[in-house]
């Protein structure tokens, strides 16, 4: 797996959220990390992004974050 901006335990805080908006400014914790790649159609490099699930207390958000959406703390 390559470097991500956050890894598992770490704890961040909410920037961005627009499945559950009242979450936003947050902190929480890094709960699973999943690299995904793609194809560029310019050269075929691979493209990496990082996805982070996110738990706040006992309740883990739906859907993922990317890096824009989180900052650590």
């Amino acid at each position: 797996m390559g470097k991500t901006k956050f890894k598992v335990g770490d704890e961040v805080k909410i920037v961005s959220n627009e499945i559950q908006p009242q979450f936003c400014g947050k902190i929480g914790k890094v709960k699973k990390v999943y690299m995904t790649f793609s194809e560029k159609e310019e050269g075929g490099q691979l493209h990496k992004m990082a996805l982070y699930r996110i738990s706040v207390g006992a309740v883990t958000l739906n859907g993922v974050a990317c890096d824009s959406d989180l900052e650590a703390v």
